[in-house]
């Protein structure tokens, strides 16, 4: 074979090389934060005040219908 073909083959093996080893080491990064943090998360829970909680449920077809009138009205 070519030496020119030889040297780019093992630059591909060593470039792949180093992706597949970075994205393993992500991986096992991404696996041990996830532990700390179910760990932090055990200690220092999340408190939640009730203010927060309450969500108000929109009526969009109001709000719609409103948007239509003023479109219709500039015309």
């Amino acid at each position: 074979m070519d030496t020119n073909l030889l040297e780019g083959l093992q630059i591909m093996v060593i470039g792949m090389s180093v992706v597949v080893s970075f994205l393993v080491i992500l991986v096992f990064v991404m696996i041990l934060v996830s532990k700390v943090v179910a760990v932090i998360d055990r200690i220092m829970p999340i408190v939640e005040t009730g203010s927060s909680q309450v969500t108000q449920k929109v009526d969009n077809t109001k709000l719609a219908v409103a948007i239509a009138i003023a479109h219709l009205n500039n015309k």
